[in-house]
Order: structure tokens, then C-alpha cells, then sequence
């Protein structure tokens, strides 16, 4: 996380009334909770250097514009409304299993339903807008060359430790229909997943996250397919 001084952070708090929270603040903890995890009420947001700040960008900017096979984003864009606003034209980026992340997950990795035949969200960046701890704006891209080319190689993983994004550019795929399954199974299944799922079809995800489910004390493992719906083959047209 970027971290600021006490006199900037004091003055995007008189600026932003209700919108900027410091670690250990409830602000901070409610935010986490509805943007990050929903189980933040057992587990205790992590401590981080007093001079920084948790930014809300939903209230905002949040708006997604498709733009032929791109699609432009703001920086409080969740990934869900990235897709609705893709929908009606038949296109997608590969993102995680929920809609609610943002440009955090975009900019760090993303492994979703399509992970195995178009890769991470990650890839598909391809411009940043990019607000530096000192205020300065600029727009990365692929042919940034400099200093600029060496912030877009960071912030695609790691960005937030550089700045604050707030728009971004990125490319799309024609997807058609998707069939997804999913079961929450024991830990003794792990080996059988390890061994099925790199035998797959490429065009076939599955995937596996490790957590709790409501209320259980013991750890669990979500594991998730994906496999697009293909056309009837000729064959069976007959």
C-alpha cells in the first residue's frame, strides 16, 4: 500500500469527509469488509504504516465504456460492472469468481473461470492512468518508454505500492456462454484435485481456493470448472 504523509493524509480527509480512512478505524475495517472479504469480522484487517490511507473510488468513479474490442474503465470500477457494461456485445475480460473486486485484482494477477484459454486479468491491461504519491498524473501504456516503462512493468503486480489507478484500458475477448461448477469439498480432496485438473481440456478451468464457510471453524476448499458451451458438431445436427 502507498503510504503518505501526515499532512496529506489530513488533507484528503478534510477533502473527502467519510472517504478516507486511516488503519484502525472503523471506516477502515467496514471498507474492507464490503469491498475485500466478507468474513472481515473474524479476521482482523492487517496493520499497516500509520501514514496510509484506504481510498474509496466506487462513490465516483466507477463507470465501465466498452470502445470496440477495449474496454475503458475507472479506477472504483468493480470487475462485476466491467462485464455488465461488455454484455450486450458478446465480449469479456477474464476476471476472478466474484464480481465484486476492482482494479486491485486487475493490476495483481486475476485467475478466474477463463485462466487456462485466454490467461490472468493481468494481461489483458493494456493503459493506466496513475496518480503518484506526490500528485504527479501519468498515462502508461505498452510503448512507455523511461522512467514511464519502468512504473507500467511495476504496476502491472504491483501497483498499488506505486500509486493510486484510476482509469485503465483493456483488451476484450468474444466469449459466448459459460458452464461453471461448483462444490465446497475437504482438504483430503486437495490430492485428487491436483492430479485431475492439469489433465484438462486447454479450453477447461479448474481451479481451487482455500478458505471458511460461514460460520465453520475448520478450513475448506472451494473448487470451481469452467468450460465454455460449445455448438453442436455436425454430426449431431443429423
Amino acid at each position: 500500500m502507498t503510504t503518505l504523509d501526515h499532512g496529506i493524509a489530513a488533507a484528503l480527509e478534510a477533502a473527502l469527509p467519510h472517504r478516507v480512512h486511516r488503519p484502525d478505524s472503523a471506516g477502515y475495517r467496514d471498507s474492507l469488509a464490503r469491498i475485500f472479504f466478507p468474513d472481515a469480522s473474524r479476521r482482523r484487517p492487517p496493520r499497516v504504516d500509520d501514514g496510509a490511507v484506504l481510498l474509496d473510488l466506487s462513490s465516483h468513479l466507477s463507470h465501465a465504456r466498452p470502445c470496440g474490442t477495449l474496454v475503458e474503465t475507472q479506477g472504483g470500477a468493480t470487475v462485476g460492472s466491467i462485464l455488465d457494461s461488455l454484455a450486450d456485445s458478446g465480449r469479456v475480460i477474464p476476471v476472478g469468481i466474484v464480481g465484486l473486486a476492482g482494479l486491485g485484482l486487475v493490476t495483481r494477477g486475476g485467475v478466474g473461470y477463463l485462466t487456462r484459454s485466454v490467461g490472468l486479468t493481468l494481461d489483458h491491461l493494456v493503459e493506466v492512468e496513475l496518480i503518484l504519491p506526490d500528485g504527479e498524473i501519468v498515462r502508461l501504456y505498452e510503448d512507455s518508454t523511461g522512467d514511464d516503462a519502468d512504473l507500467w512493468w511495476a504496476v502491472r503486480g504491483c501497483a498499488p505500492s506505486f500509486g493510486v489507478v484510476t482509469e485503465a484500458v483493456m483488451r476484450t475477448h468474444e466469449q459466448g456462454p459459460v458452464h461453471v461448477d461448483r462444490a465446497v469439498v475437504e482438504l483430503d480432496a486437495l490430492p485428487h484435485y491436483f492430479a485431475v485438473a492439469p489433465t484438462l481440456p486447454r479450453h477447461t478451468t479448474m481451479g481451487a481456493v482455500l478458505g471458511y464457510a460461514v460460520g465453520a471453524a475448520e478450513p475448506a476448499v472451494l473448487v470451481y470448472t469452467a468450460t465454455p458451451v460449445l455448438p453442436p458438431s455436425p454430426e449431431e445436427h443429423r
